[in-house]
């Protein structure tokens, strides 16, 4: 999913970003590869070798955060496909190299944390990346993404959005290699999208998460006009569509060091 703003090395270096954008209400429907909220990080689509569709092109590491493979859910690849497909809503060939980048930190002045969730693959040779966002202005917007016990276990969840969708992002499993050390800590976990009605309707001035009617609204765990946060770690699968899974993430690279406290 997403904000998937196209950066193809060789053929649209020279096109202008703001000629694939389309501004809420207008007569355009928008772009799932665009990004044009201004509360939100555009992630944007990339190709970072020759174009020529030989699978080869690669993207240099992600500079912060950390980073895991990322497993489609599907017993079948056609199943799969499909449903990258419909996360991304653009049609698949044979997506490789599928990762996630998680950089985040605490919210100032707040117990949430905030920052982006990147989705990364190649397609035909091309690489795409799309970064969903929560932002950190404002303590509210990341009041729901949250550390907290459940079942007698640490966990996190927490909500991030672009301009065509949202996911929720669960780390479920929280261990540590065994040598003591709080660097070490490990997760693993999944994630879980919904993507917006089709609509011309303008996006509130608010993360989806805040909002409580309407297209626009992409609570999990509603409670009255608000979020039951801590009710379950994962999202009821009649507002939300598991996508994938990922193994040993580094905890204190995806938080910032920030993690647990």
């Amino acid at each position: 999913m997403k904000t998937l703003s196209i950066y193809v090395l060789i053929v649209l270096m020279s096109v202008s970003v703001i000629g694939c954008n389309s501004a809420p209400g207008s007569s355009t429907a928008p772009d799932a590869y665009s990004s044009y909220y201004p509360y939100m990080n555009g992630g944007g689509l990339y190709n970072g070798g020759t174009g020529t569709g030989t699978g080869t092109n690669t993207l240099p590491p992600f500079t912060a955060g950390a980073t895991s493979t990322l497993t489609i859910e599907g017993a079948t690849l056609t199943q799969q496909n499909q449903l990258f497909g419909q996360y991304t809503k653009r049609s698949m060939n044979n997506p490789q190299n599928i990762q996630v980048n998680v950089n985040l930190s605490k919210t100032y002045n707040g117990q949430g944390y905030g920052g982006s969730v990147s989705i990364r693959y190649q397609d035909n040779g091309i690489t795409y990346q799309g970064t969903l966002s929560a932002s950190q202005a404002d303590p509210r917007d990341t009041a729901y993404n949250i550390f907290f016990n459940y079942g007698g276990n640490k966990v996190f969840h927490g909500f991030f959005e672009d301009n065509i969708g949202a996911i929720i992002i669960v780390f479920d499993q929280i261990y540590d290699l065994g040598d003591g050390s709080p660097t070490s800590g490990q997760s693993t976990g999944s994630i879980y999208f919904k993507n917006f009605d089709t609509t011309y309707a303008p996006h509130p001035p608010a993360h989806c998460w805040r909002v409580s009617i309407g297209p626009y609204d992409c609570r999990a765990w509603k409670w009255g006009e608000g979020v039951a946060t801590t009710y379950a770690i994962y999202p009821e699968s009649f507002y939300y569509t598991k996508l994938g899974t990922f193994s040993t993430m580094n905890l204190y690279q995806a938080f910032n060091t920030s993690v647990l406290q």
